[in-house]
Protein backbone atom coordinates (compact mmCIF):
# COMPACT_ATOMS: atom_id res chain seq x y z
CA UNK A 1 0.00 0.00 0.00
CA UNK A 2 1.39 3.38 -1.04
CA UNK A 3 1.45 5.83 1.84
CA UNK A 4 2.48 8.89 -0.13
CA UNK A 5 1.11 9.87 -3.52
CA UNK A 6 3.45 11.22 -6.15
CA UNK A 7 2.92 14.69 -7.57
CA UNK A 8 1.50 13.13 -10.75
CA UNK A 9 -1.02 11.05 -8.80
CA UNK A 10 -2.10 14.16 -6.90
CA UNK A 11 -2.45 16.08 -10.17
CA UNK A 12 -4.56 13.29 -11.67
CA UNK A 13 -6.81 13.27 -8.60
CA UNK A 14 -7.19 17.04 -8.86
CA UNK A 15 -8.07 16.91 -12.56
CA UNK A 16 -10.65 14.17 -12.00
CA UNK A 17 -12.29 16.22 -9.25
CA UNK A 18 -12.33 19.33 -11.43
CA UNK A 19 -13.91 17.36 -14.30
CA UNK A 20 -16.60 16.07 -11.95
CA UNK A 21 -17.26 19.59 -10.67
CA UNK A 22 -17.52 20.95 -14.22
CA UNK A 23 -20.02 18.27 -15.27
CA UNK A 24 -22.11 18.94 -12.14
CA UNK A 25 -22.14 22.71 -12.71
CA UNK A 26 -23.09 22.29 -16.37
CA UNK A 27 -26.02 20.09 -15.30
CA UNK A 28 -27.20 22.91 -13.02
CA UNK A 29 -27.71 25.17 -16.06
CA UNK A 30 -30.84 23.31 -17.18
CA UNK A 31 -33.10 24.61 -14.38
CA UNK A 32 -32.77 28.39 -14.93
CA UNK A 33 -32.53 27.97 -18.72
CA UNK A 34 -35.83 26.06 -18.80
CA UNK A 35 -37.47 28.76 -16.67
CA UNK A 36 -36.34 31.48 -19.09
CA UNK A 37 -37.24 29.46 -22.20
CA UNK A 38 -40.77 28.74 -20.97
CA UNK A 39 -41.46 32.35 -20.00
CA UNK A 40 -44.17 33.80 -22.23
CA UNK A 41 -42.89 37.37 -22.04
CA UNK A 42 -39.57 38.98 -21.10
CA UNK A 43 -38.88 42.62 -20.27
CA UNK A 44 -36.39 44.59 -22.37
CA UNK A 45 -33.74 44.33 -19.65
CA UNK A 46 -34.33 40.57 -19.37
CA UNK A 47 -33.99 40.21 -23.16
CA UNK A 48 -30.68 42.06 -23.02
CA UNK A 49 -29.46 39.81 -20.22
CA UNK A 50 -30.44 36.70 -22.21
CA UNK A 51 -28.67 38.05 -25.30
CA UNK A 52 -25.52 38.59 -23.24
CA UNK A 53 -25.68 35.14 -21.66
CA UNK A 54 -26.00 33.49 -25.07
CA UNK A 55 -22.58 34.83 -26.01
CA UNK A 56 -20.93 32.53 -23.47
CA UNK A 57 -18.36 30.29 -25.17
CA UNK A 58 -18.49 26.74 -23.81
CA UNK A 59 -15.14 25.93 -25.41
CA UNK A 60 -12.78 26.97 -22.61
CA UNK A 61 -10.01 29.50 -23.03
CA UNK A 62 -6.92 27.45 -22.30
CA UNK A 63 -3.19 27.82 -22.67
CA UNK A 64 -1.24 25.89 -25.29
CA UNK A 65 -0.31 23.01 -22.97
CA UNK A 66 -3.89 22.60 -21.72
CA UNK A 67 -5.36 22.85 -25.22
CA UNK A 68 -2.96 20.20 -26.52
CA UNK A 69 -3.81 17.92 -23.58
CA UNK A 70 -7.53 17.97 -24.50
CA UNK A 71 -7.19 18.17 -28.31
CA UNK A 72 -8.21 14.58 -29.04
CA UNK A 73 -11.34 14.68 -26.89
CA UNK A 74 -12.53 17.92 -28.53
CA UNK A 75 -11.83 16.99 -32.15
CA UNK A 76 -13.68 13.67 -31.86
CA UNK A 77 -16.61 15.02 -29.85
CA UNK A 78 -19.96 14.82 -31.64
CA UNK A 79 -21.38 17.72 -29.67
CA UNK A 80 -18.32 19.86 -30.43
CA UNK A 81 -18.37 19.08 -34.15
CA UNK A 82 -22.08 19.84 -34.34
CA UNK A 83 -21.60 23.17 -32.58
CA UNK A 84 -18.72 24.09 -34.90
CA UNK A 85 -20.98 23.50 -37.92
CA UNK A 86 -23.52 26.13 -36.92
CA UNK A 87 -21.39 29.07 -38.01
CA UNK A 88 -20.83 27.54 -41.43
CA UNK A 89 -24.55 26.89 -41.92
CA UNK A 90 -25.47 30.48 -41.10
CA UNK A 91 -23.22 31.90 -43.82
CA UNK A 92 -24.56 30.14 -46.91
CA UNK A 93 -28.00 29.49 -48.36
CA UNK A 94 -26.74 26.83 -50.78
CA UNK A 95 -25.39 24.34 -48.28
CA UNK A 96 -27.48 21.17 -47.67
CA UNK A 97 -28.87 22.21 -44.23
CA UNK A 98 -30.43 25.28 -45.87
CA UNK A 99 -31.68 23.34 -48.91
CA UNK A 100 -32.33 19.64 -48.25
CA UNK A 101 -33.87 20.22 -44.80
CA UNK A 102 -36.70 22.33 -46.25
CA UNK A 103 -39.65 19.94 -46.30
CA UNK A 104 -40.63 20.41 -49.96
CA UNK A 105 -37.01 20.11 -51.06
CA UNK A 106 -36.65 16.98 -48.90
CA UNK A 107 -39.38 15.28 -50.90
CA UNK A 108 -37.94 16.44 -54.23
CA UNK A 109 -34.47 15.20 -53.32
CA UNK A 110 -35.83 11.88 -52.04
CA UNK A 111 -37.46 11.34 -55.43
CA UNK A 112 -34.24 12.31 -57.24
CA UNK A 113 -32.32 9.58 -55.37
CA UNK A 114 -35.08 7.00 -55.85
CA UNK A 115 -36.67 6.83 -52.40
CA UNK A 116 -40.41 6.02 -52.20
CA UNK A 117 -42.27 8.96 -50.67
CA UNK A 118 -45.77 9.44 -49.24
CA UNK A 119 -48.23 11.34 -51.40
CA UNK A 120 -47.95 14.98 -50.38
CA UNK A 121 -48.91 18.55 -51.18
CA UNK A 122 -46.77 21.63 -50.51
CA UNK A 123 -46.47 24.46 -49.85
CA UNK A 124 -49.92 25.13 -48.41
CA UNK A 125 -51.22 27.99 -46.31
CA UNK A 126 -52.77 26.88 -43.03
CA UNK A 127 -56.14 28.13 -44.25
CA UNK A 128 -55.88 25.84 -47.28
CA UNK A 129 -55.50 22.63 -45.29
CA UNK A 130 -58.62 20.49 -45.09
CA UNK A 131 -58.71 17.23 -43.13
CA UNK A 132 -60.87 15.08 -45.39
CA UNK A 133 -58.91 11.87 -44.81
CA UNK A 134 -56.13 10.76 -42.44
CA UNK A 135 -53.02 12.87 -43.03
CA UNK A 136 -49.92 14.30 -41.41
CA UNK A 137 -49.19 18.01 -41.61
CA UNK A 138 -45.88 19.64 -40.76
CA UNK A 139 -44.29 23.10 -41.24
CA UNK A 140 -42.09 23.41 -44.32
CA UNK A 141 -39.46 25.54 -42.57
CA UNK A 142 -38.75 23.67 -39.35
CA UNK A 143 -36.67 20.79 -37.99
CA UNK A 144 -36.67 18.72 -34.83
CA UNK A 145 -40.22 17.37 -34.97
CA UNK A 146 -41.90 20.61 -33.88
CA UNK A 147 -45.55 21.25 -34.72
CA UNK A 148 -46.28 17.97 -36.50
CA UNK A 149 -49.86 16.67 -36.41
CA UNK A 150 -51.31 13.26 -37.32
CA UNK A 151 -54.92 14.09 -38.09
CA UNK A 152 -57.97 11.93 -38.67
CA UNK A 153 -61.51 13.19 -39.36
CA UNK A 154 -64.31 11.99 -37.09
CA UNK A 155 -68.07 12.24 -37.12
CA UNK A 156 -69.71 15.66 -36.99
CA UNK A 157 -66.60 17.45 -38.25
CA UNK A 158 -64.50 16.52 -35.20
CA UNK A 159 -60.75 16.16 -35.86
CA UNK A 160 -58.41 13.98 -33.78
CA UNK A 161 -54.64 14.47 -33.49
CA UNK A 162 -53.17 11.01 -32.94
CA UNK A 163 -49.78 12.40 -31.86
CA UNK A 164 -50.98 14.65 -29.02
CA UNK A 165 -54.32 13.01 -28.29
CA UNK A 166 -56.00 16.36 -28.94
CA UNK A 167 -59.56 16.65 -30.21
CA UNK A 168 -60.88 19.65 -32.15
CA UNK A 169 -64.52 20.49 -32.83
CA UNK A 170 -63.81 21.69 -36.36
CA UNK A 171 -61.04 22.83 -38.71
CA UNK A 172 -61.07 26.39 -37.39
CA UNK A 173 -60.43 25.28 -33.79
CA UNK A 174 -57.59 23.10 -35.11
CA UNK A 175 -56.05 26.06 -36.95
CA UNK A 176 -56.35 28.24 -33.85
CA UNK A 177 -54.47 25.63 -31.81
CA UNK A 178 -51.78 25.28 -34.51
CA UNK A 179 -51.28 29.06 -34.64
CA UNK A 180 -50.70 29.05 -30.89
CA UNK A 181 -48.25 26.13 -31.17
CA UNK A 182 -46.23 27.72 -33.97
CA UNK A 183 -46.02 31.02 -32.11
CA UNK A 184 -44.59 29.27 -29.05
CA UNK A 185 -42.16 27.31 -31.26
CA UNK A 186 -40.98 30.46 -33.05
CA UNK A 187 -42.12 29.24 -36.48
CA UNK A 188 -42.96 32.35 -38.46
CA UNK A 189 -43.62 31.26 -42.04
CA UNK A 190 -47.10 30.07 -42.95
CA UNK A 191 -46.00 27.24 -45.23
CA UNK A 192 -47.13 23.65 -44.64
CA UNK A 193 -46.75 20.18 -46.09
CA UNK A 194 -49.62 17.70 -45.99
CA UNK A 195 -48.82 14.04 -46.62
CA UNK A 196 -50.66 10.76 -46.54
CA UNK A 197 -50.65 8.88 -43.26
CA UNK A 198 -48.69 5.61 -43.53
CA UNK A 199 -50.53 2.61 -42.09
CA UNK A 200 -49.70 -1.04 -41.45
CA UNK A 201 -51.31 -4.17 -42.84
CA UNK A 202 -54.19 -3.73 -40.38
CA UNK A 203 -55.00 -0.35 -41.92
CA UNK A 204 -54.00 1.47 -38.72
CA UNK A 205 -51.07 3.86 -38.15
CA UNK A 206 -50.60 2.18 -34.77
CA UNK A 207 -48.53 -0.47 -36.58
CA UNK A 208 -45.93 2.06 -37.82
CA UNK A 209 -42.61 3.29 -36.46
CA UNK A 210 -40.20 6.12 -37.16
CA UNK A 211 -36.75 4.82 -38.01
CA UNK A 212 -34.12 7.57 -37.86
CA UNK A 213 -30.76 6.60 -39.34
CA UNK A 214 -27.69 8.63 -38.30
CA UNK A 215 -25.52 8.64 -41.42
CA UNK A 216 -22.03 10.02 -41.94
CA UNK A 217 -21.38 10.48 -45.66
CA UNK A 218 -21.48 6.87 -46.76
CA UNK A 219 -21.46 5.29 -43.30
CA UNK A 220 -24.20 4.50 -40.78
CA UNK A 221 -23.40 5.02 -37.12
CA UNK A 222 -26.64 4.68 -35.20
CA UNK A 223 -30.37 4.04 -35.60
CA UNK A 224 -33.15 5.50 -33.46
CA UNK A 225 -36.48 3.64 -33.54
CA UNK A 226 -39.51 5.55 -32.27
CA UNK A 227 -42.91 4.11 -31.41
CA UNK A 228 -45.11 7.22 -31.29
CA UNK A 229 -48.33 5.36 -30.66
CA UNK A 230 -47.67 3.44 -27.44
CA UNK A 231 -46.24 5.98 -25.03
CA UNK A 232 -43.57 7.43 -27.37
CA UNK A 233 -40.96 4.74 -26.79
CA UNK A 234 -37.44 5.46 -28.04
CA UNK A 235 -34.76 2.86 -28.63
CA UNK A 236 -31.28 3.10 -30.14
CA UNK A 237 -29.69 0.33 -32.18
CA UNK A 238 -26.35 -0.05 -33.89
CA UNK A 239 -26.50 -0.65 -37.68
CA UNK A 240 -26.62 -4.43 -37.17
CA UNK A 241 -29.83 -4.15 -35.10
CA UNK A 242 -28.23 -4.64 -31.68
CA UNK A 243 -29.70 -2.45 -28.93
CA UNK A 244 -27.24 0.06 -27.45
CA UNK A 245 -27.33 2.49 -24.54
CA UNK A 246 -26.38 5.98 -25.75
CA UNK A 247 -27.42 7.81 -22.60
CA UNK A 248 -29.89 9.93 -24.54
CA UNK A 249 -33.13 8.18 -23.59
CA UNK A 250 -34.01 5.87 -20.69
CA UNK A 251 -33.27 2.26 -21.58
CA UNK A 252 -36.38 0.38 -22.67
CA UNK A 253 -36.96 -3.36 -22.30
CA UNK A 254 -35.86 -5.54 -25.19
CA UNK A 255 -37.58 -4.23 -28.31
CA UNK A 256 -36.93 -5.88 -31.70
CA UNK A 257 -35.82 -3.64 -34.56
CA UNK A 258 -38.41 -3.09 -37.31
CA UNK A 259 -35.74 -2.23 -39.90
CA UNK A 260 -33.55 -4.63 -41.86
CA UNK A 261 -30.10 -4.58 -43.43
CA UNK A 262 -31.50 -3.42 -46.77
CA UNK A 263 -32.94 -0.21 -45.28
CA UNK A 264 -29.60 0.52 -43.60
CA UNK A 265 -27.81 0.00 -46.92
CA UNK A 266 -30.24 2.35 -48.67
CA UNK A 267 -29.60 5.03 -46.05
CA UNK A 268 -25.85 4.55 -46.44
CA UNK A 269 -26.03 4.90 -50.23
CA UNK A 270 -28.26 7.98 -50.12
CA UNK A 271 -26.02 9.74 -47.57
CA UNK A 272 -23.14 9.50 -50.02
CA UNK A 273 -25.13 11.61 -52.50
CA UNK A 274 -25.46 14.56 -50.11
CA UNK A 275 -22.38 16.83 -49.84
CA UNK A 276 -22.57 17.09 -46.05
CA UNK A 277 -20.77 15.12 -43.37
CA UNK A 278 -23.76 14.20 -41.21
CA UNK A 279 -27.40 13.61 -42.16
CA UNK A 280 -30.12 11.84 -40.25
CA UNK A 281 -32.39 10.09 -42.74
CA UNK A 282 -35.83 9.36 -41.33
CA UNK A 283 -38.13 6.62 -42.61
CA UNK A 284 -41.73 5.67 -41.87
CA UNK A 285 -41.81 1.89 -41.43
CA UNK A 286 -44.81 -0.41 -41.09
CA UNK A 287 -45.05 -4.18 -40.87
CA UNK A 288 -45.67 -4.30 -44.62
CA UNK A 289 -43.85 -1.34 -46.21
CA UNK A 290 -41.72 1.74 -45.70
CA UNK A 291 -41.55 5.30 -47.02
CA UNK A 292 -39.13 8.19 -46.83
CA UNK A 293 -39.88 10.57 -43.95
CA UNK A 294 -37.44 13.49 -44.02
CA UNK A 295 -33.81 14.55 -44.06
CA UNK A 296 -32.62 16.14 -40.81
CA UNK A 297 -29.22 17.77 -41.14
CA UNK A 298 -29.24 19.25 -37.64
CA UNK A 299 -30.64 16.49 -35.39
CA UNK A 300 -31.62 17.73 -31.95
CA UNK A 301 -30.13 16.65 -28.64
CA UNK A 302 -26.50 16.45 -29.77
CA UNK A 303 -25.32 17.18 -26.23
CA UNK A 304 -27.33 14.38 -24.63
CA UNK A 305 -25.22 11.38 -25.70
CA UNK A 306 -23.01 9.76 -23.11
CA UNK A 307 -19.22 10.03 -23.37
CA UNK A 308 -18.83 6.74 -25.26
CA UNK A 309 -21.32 7.63 -27.99
CA UNK A 310 -20.23 11.26 -28.13
CA UNK A 311 -16.75 9.96 -29.07
CA UNK A 312 -18.05 7.28 -31.46
CA UNK A 313 -20.30 9.65 -33.37
CA UNK A 314 -17.67 12.39 -33.26
CA UNK A 315 -15.09 10.05 -34.79
CA UNK A 316 -17.54 9.09 -37.55
CA UNK A 317 -18.21 12.80 -38.09
CA UNK A 318 -14.59 13.87 -38.59
CA UNK A 319 -13.83 10.86 -40.80
CA UNK A 320 -16.89 11.72 -42.92
CA UNK A 321 -15.69 15.30 -43.27
CA UNK A 322 -12.29 14.07 -44.44
CA UNK A 323 -13.87 11.78 -47.09
CA UNK A 324 -16.19 14.53 -48.24
CA UNK A 325 -13.38 17.10 -48.57
CA UNK A 326 -11.32 14.62 -50.60
CA UNK A 327 -14.25 13.88 -52.92
CA UNK A 328 -14.95 17.58 -53.45
CA UNK A 329 -11.26 18.26 -54.23
CA UNK A 330 -11.25 15.36 -56.69
CA UNK A 331 -14.29 16.74 -58.50
CA UNK A 332 -17.20 14.54 -57.41
CA UNK A 333 -20.28 16.12 -59.01
CA UNK A 334 -23.21 15.28 -56.69
CA UNK A 335 -25.55 15.45 -59.69
CA UNK A 336 -28.79 14.95 -57.73
CA UNK A 337 -27.91 17.75 -55.33
CA UNK A 338 -26.97 20.06 -58.19
CA UNK A 339 -30.31 19.29 -59.79
CA UNK A 340 -32.10 20.11 -56.52
CA UNK A 341 -30.21 23.40 -56.22
CA UNK A 342 -31.18 24.34 -59.75
CA UNK A 343 -34.82 23.40 -59.17
CA UNK A 344 -34.97 25.21 -55.82
CA UNK A 345 -33.50 28.32 -57.44
CA UNK A 346 -36.21 28.34 -60.08
CA UNK A 347 -38.94 28.03 -57.43
CA UNK A 348 -37.44 30.68 -55.14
Amino acid sequence: MTLFKSSVDKALDRLLKLQSDIRRRYAELSGPINTITLATKLTSSQLEAVKSLKQFNFYPRLGHVESTFFDVSQSTSYRFQRAAQLGVINHSKRLPPRVVSVKGNSVRFAKLVGLPTPECEYPLKLEEIAVERPCVIKPVHSEGGRCIYALTPGSGGVIHDLFSGGCYSDEESLRSSIRSDTKKAGIQQDAWLREEMIVGSSGSPLDTFDVKVYTFYGEVGLVLQVDRWHGRRYRFFDPSGRMVNTGKYPSEPDIPPVFDARLIEIAREVSGKIPWAHVRIDFLVSDSDWRFGEFTLRPGGAANFNEEWDRRLGDLFVRAQARLHEDLLLGKEFSEYQSLLSDAGKKA
